[in-house]
């Protein structure tokens, strides 16, 4: 089971693995960030789409809760916890697309960006400008709004895209 699990991690350019030696963890390059990135924007701008349509109340509730939960983590200055809520908020819109295929994708491809996450740190970000693009395309999402929502959710994505490069270029 490991030697599978160590497969796949290398399909998804995770690990490395050589020859005699075993495997070593890759590092992302900025192209790989923003292909990576690239997906996610289009899996999420059509996740929030299919959410208006087809999500279950329980779904949209789960969302609203997380989104106190991040405001809540915010006003206590708790900054891994304030990102953890926000990834699991974007995972839950993507969940309640109820798209199945879109969800398995998606997932693979955030572990990309997740990893990014995790390696650069998001330190420094301006946490108060995050909150208020959440509140923006959240709010007309939980009333299935979704003009209001993909507008929102787009520049929020523009913002998500400058800090990421701003992190991987600060990093070199």
């Amino acid at each position: 089971p490991l030697r599978e699990a160590f497969h796949v991690l290398a399909g998804e350019n995770l690990l490395e693995l050589l020859p005699n030696r075993g495997a070593v963890v890759t590092s992302p390059t900025l192209t790989d960030a923003e292909q990576h990135f690239e997906l996610m924007v289009m899996f999420e701008t059509k996740a929030v789409e299919l959410a208006c349509k087809n999500a279950t109340k329980a779904q949209l509730d789960e969302i609203a809760r997380l989104h106190q939960a991040m405001r809540d983590a915010a006003d206590e200055k708790d900054g891994h916890a304030f990102y953890e809520l926000n990834n699991r908020i974007h995972r839950a819109i993507v969940e309640a697309s109820n798209h199945a295929p879109l969800v398995k994708y998606h997932e693979m491809v955030v572990r990309q960006l997740i990893r990014i996450q995790n390696l650069y740190g998001v330190e420094g970000e301006d946490r108060a400008e995050s909150l208020q693009e959440h509140e923006r395309f959240i709010t007309p999402l939980l009333k299935r709004d979704a003009k209001r929502a993909l507008a929102h959710f787009t520049r929020h994505l523009g913002t998500v895209d400058r800090m990421m490069h701003s992190r991987l270029k600060t990093s070199k």
